[in-house]
């Protein structure tokens, strides 16, 4: 019997649920040390997609500033996205 390898890791496995995103979220809004992010709610948030999705503009000028952070962010394993500043 052969070792099973453990599956490779996708973007899905790090995405917050919606209840941890907003907690996420509000955390930064408040934060005088994060970056602020334009959008503090998930309602904002979700206006503010569907605006992107609709216009023009690409997705690293518009959801990064939303969420308050740098587009290197997405690309590397930082502790932006961790949620420990949500907690």
């Amino acid at each position: 019997m052969g070792r099973s390898a453990k599956p490779a890791r996708t973007m899905a496995d790090y995405a917050m649920s919606f209840d941890r995103l907003g907690l996420w979220m509000s955390t930064r809004a408040k934060s005088t040390t994060l970056c602020h992010p334009e959008a503090t709610s998930l309602s904002m948030l979700d206006g503010a997609v569907a605006a992107v999705v609709a216009g023009p503009v690409s997705m690293m000028e518009s959801i990064c500033p939303l969420l308050g952070v740098d587009p290197d962010d997405f690309n590397n394993d930082t502790e932006t996205f961790s949620g420990e500043h949500a907690k």
